[in-house]
């Protein structure tokens, strides 16, 4: 989704795995996939399409006057 997003709205993306980090694996174990952005938690466990999709639409582009 993130991916496809990105099409129509660039943006940076990050994927990191939390198993290479104990603290992030222990913090987000049961909580994943998680999108966060600037340390704001935009969406955890169960994927929110439609959460993730108004926050990139509304508030990235927002910031790029897109």
């Amino acid at each position: 989704m993130l991916e496809w997003l990105r099409e129509d709205y660039p943006f940076e993306l990050e994927q990191i795995d939390i198993t290479t980090d104990e603290a992030l694996e222990a913090k987000y174990l049961f909580e994943i996939p998680v999108v966060i952005y600037e340390g704001h938690v935009i969406s955890q466990g169960r994927y929110d399409d439609s959460k993730v999709e108004d926050f990139v639409k509304y508030t990235l582009t927002s910031k790029k006057n897109v």
